[in-house]
């Protein structure tokens, strides 16, 4: 017992010698599983310290929590990110489940409990001092070995910053919008008191003037024949004269619009760009109802029609072009589709791409989706779709 004591596995009396190899042997091999299980515990333990370093010195926050919100563990990461100087003061107060209200606690844990785990879930909590704080969540539903107790096991990735930047880029965009709307407003509403200013100022003195040429044709004696030639070649003037000012103040704002409606004023567009481009062109429209449109629907529709035919006649060289026109009680469908050349998206012309943007502007303002597509050879379709909800039918 003495020699055993020392640290012998084994020991043989005299008179039986003949185990001497068999013990040899023996204590050869516990001698290998006791090295084996010494350097177990050693990769064990640098295994260990690893993924403790791993686990402090993660910038994503992870814990270990109770269903009721109790951490068990975590790292400094989701200490900080929930606003605590310590983990022993994370533990010491009832954060129910880092901060969530009831609320969203129960559709957090009802999801996780029915999905086992949860991943890129984006969530809001309430640190220590009260702010806000976004975070992208993956977690899973583990069960304690011993007690059986369900545990949550996850990691939190910090998107604060990105959401208030977010924030600030979207509050951007709707003062770009709102400023383009305003523009495009501004816009029409010069156009439209440009063209009556143009037809009321101009063209009534150019009809004055042209009541009086007629009078000194009527009234002129015969006797110069150049006098005649002049005030005849001066009538036909202010007759091109008045036709070029019909034109001017149509192209700035049909009149037709707001008499007759978006349809007519479709048709009037299409049998004018017909007879100035030598395109054909087809025009259905598919009504359910016939509201009446605001104002500024109105427009933008019209003067997408406009500079999508103005596209198609410069730059894409169809022959034939489609125009679908359909409204519904839920929306508005505007489709022109040629048989142009089309484009491949790379290599749009610029002048394409500057009415491309024109028009996607024009109808962002009124929520709306615009859509271009086109294939070389194949021509292009144009989509704008417009949802007619209550708040922008009521518009003017």
């Amino acid at each position: 017992m003495y020699i055993t004591k020392l640290g012998a596995a084994d020991y043989i009396l005299k008179d039986r010698i003949i185990r001497l190899p068999a013990a040899i042997q023996s204590a050869l091999e516990k001698q290998h599983l006791e090295n084996d299980k010494i350097k177990a515990q050693e990769n064990l333990l640098q295994s260990e310290k690893k993924y403790r370093n791993l686990f402090e010195r993660n910038l994503a926050g992870i814990y270990q929590a109770t269903t009721k919100g109790e951490i068990i563990t975590c790292n400094d990461a989701f200490i900080n990110l929930l606003g605590f100087p310590s983990l022993k003061q994370l533990k010491e107060e009832n954060i129910n489940l880092f901060a969530f209200t009831n609320k969203n606690s129960i559709d957090f844990l009802g999801k996780l409990f029915k999905n086992r785990s949860l991943n890129n879930l984006e969530i809001e909590l309430i640190n220590k001092k009260g702010e806000i704080v976004y975070a992208i969540e993956n977690c899973t539903l583990q069960y304690n070995t011993t007690t059986d107790e369900p545990i949550i096991e996850g990691i939190l990735l910090d998107i604060t910053e990105r959401k208030k930047t977010d924030t600030e880029l979207e509050k951007s965009y709707k003062a770009i919008r709102k400023l383009t709307n305003h523009l495009q407003n501004m816009r029409e509403e010069e156009r439209i008191t440009a063209s009556k200013e143009i037809h009321d100022e101009i063209g009534n003195a150019l009809t004055i003037i042209k009541s009086h040429i007629t009078w000194l044709q009527k009234n002129l004696t015969p006797q110069n024949d150049e006098v005649i030639d002049r005030i005849s070649k001066l009538h036909s003037l202010v007759n091109s004269t008045i036709l070029s000012v019909k034109q001017i103040t149509a192209k700035l704002h049909p009149g037709i619009l707001d008499t007759l409606g978006i349809i007519a004023a479709i048709d009037w567009q299409i049998k004018k760009f017909e007879k100035s481009s030598n395109i054909r062109t087809n025009f259905k429209v598919t009504e359910s109802v016939n509201p009446e449109l605001p104002k500024k629907i109105k427009n933008i529709l019209f003067r997408i029609l406009e500079e999508s035919l103005y596209t198609v006649a410069s730059r894409l060289y169809a022959k034939t072009v489609n125009i679908l026109l359909e409204i519904t009680p839920t929306k508005i469908l505007l489709e022109i589709q040629d048989d142009g050349i089309g484009f491949i998206e790379s290599d749009v012309p610029k002048e394409v791409t500057l009415s491309i943007l024109n028009m996607n502007e024009m109808i962002t303002t009124i929520g709306g989706h615009f859509f271009i597509s086109g294939k070389p050879g194949k021509g292009t379709i144009i989509e704008v779709t417009i949802s007619t909800n209550q708040e922008l039918m009521n518009e003017n």
